[in-house]
């Protein structure tokens, strides 16, 4: 690794290097390498006292939970997922801040305190769009996604996935991609649709082994849960067949699995449903629905304001609707019915 390399040649302890040093560790932790992020967590000790620098022992409260959680240790990663969220906001570091809450909100539901995790999920998502953080919002919405199916709540929890895959059109972010494949896997699992369930473990491993890593660095819990929604094996002859056609070329192709557009597509052309909305509505009806202003709708697809003002117009009069939530939760209803 080039910022390894970097470390290596210039020692000198340092502000710059301390940053270098939680960076790498962040690395190393989601690559499953949790004794190389130990040894940079040590290091980062040292350099937090060596420094006498408060931000510093917050990144060492803060990289040393995620090592917590990724190792089982539950209960010492949401102590220290809290400490490390207030003490980011002390420092006035709301980036920081909003990563350490959502760690939190995953610790939180791989502990069975679902309910909490979605308190804070939830509130996390809502501050991520207020400060325009599309990426923490993500992962706020899959933390949020992951206590609802702990709680049984399998279509609210398919509603979360969907809403994070809809941001990944753009965001691209494999990590949270495979991540949502794999909820989704769990969920149609519960389902008892066994063969999409496979279909989904088969794309989410795809994206896992093109990052390098797997969900088994993330943790024993979510590991565990993938083990649990593994289905029978007569489940598998669907994903088998998925994968040795070689259609996961890239996270496109996994998103529209997560999403069922390859099922929308064919059900339309049989004419089992009717889409009311034209394809440029209907991609402006998910971004409504992933929490998009017609302002950033417009930028989204490089469009005039009122152009997207119109198309929001003509999608409420389209479905009768009077609200962009209604909107939002008919795009949720549309893309549940493709299964």
């Amino acid at each position: 690794m080039r910022t390894e390399a970097l470390l290596a040649a210039v020692t000198e302890p340092s502000p710059a290097r301390a940053e270098c040093v939680w960076v790498v560790t962040w690395i190393a932790l989601l690559q499953g390498d949790h004794e190389r992020a130990r040894r940079w967590l040590g290091e980062l000790a040292a350099l937090a006292g060596q420094l006498d620098d408060p931000p510093l022992s917050t990144h060492l409260h803060h990289w040393t939970a995620l090592l917590a959680m990724f190792t089982g240790d539950l209960q010492a990663a949401v102590r220290g997922f809290e400490a490390a969220t207030k003490e980011h906001r002390a420092h006035g570091d709301l980036w920081l801040e909003i990563t350490a809450r959502y760690m939190l909100a995953i610790a939180l539901a791989c502990d069975g305190r679902a309910p909490e995790a979605l308190a804070v999920s939830s509130s996390t998502a809502t501050m991520c769009e207020q400060c325009g953080d599309r990426v923490a919002r993500a992962y706020a919405l899959w933390a949020a996604g992951l206590a609802r199916w702990r709680l049984g709540r399998l279509d609210e929890a398919e509603q979360s996935a969907h809403s994070v895959l809809w941001l990944q059109r753009v965001l691209s972010d494999g990590i949270c991609v495979a991540l949502t494949t794999d909820l989704l896997a769990w969920l149609a699992y519960d389902r008892s649709q066994y063969d999409r369930a496979a279909a989904l473990s088969v794309a989410a491993g795809h994206v896992w082994r093109s990052l390098g890593t797997s969900l088994r660095a993330f943790g024993p819990q979510l590991s565990g849960f993938a083990e649990q929604h593994t289905p029978p094996r007569s489940g598998w002859r669907a994903a088998s067949d998925v994968e040795t056609a070689g259609r996961f070329t890239d996270l496109d192709d996994v998103i529209d699995l997560g999403l069922g557009a390859e099922q929308d597509r064919k059900r339309n052309a049989r004419g089992r449903i009717r889409q009311p909305l034209t394809e440029r509505e209907f991609e402006v009806a998910a971004l409504i629905e992933s929490g998009l202003s017609n302002r950033e709708i417009a930028q989204r697809l490089v469009i005039a304001n009122r152009t997207a003002d119109g198309h929001v117009e003509r999608i409420l009069a389209k479905l009768g609707f009077s609200s962009r939530a209604q909107v939002a939760a008919w795009m949720a209803r549309h893309t549940n019915s493709q299964f």
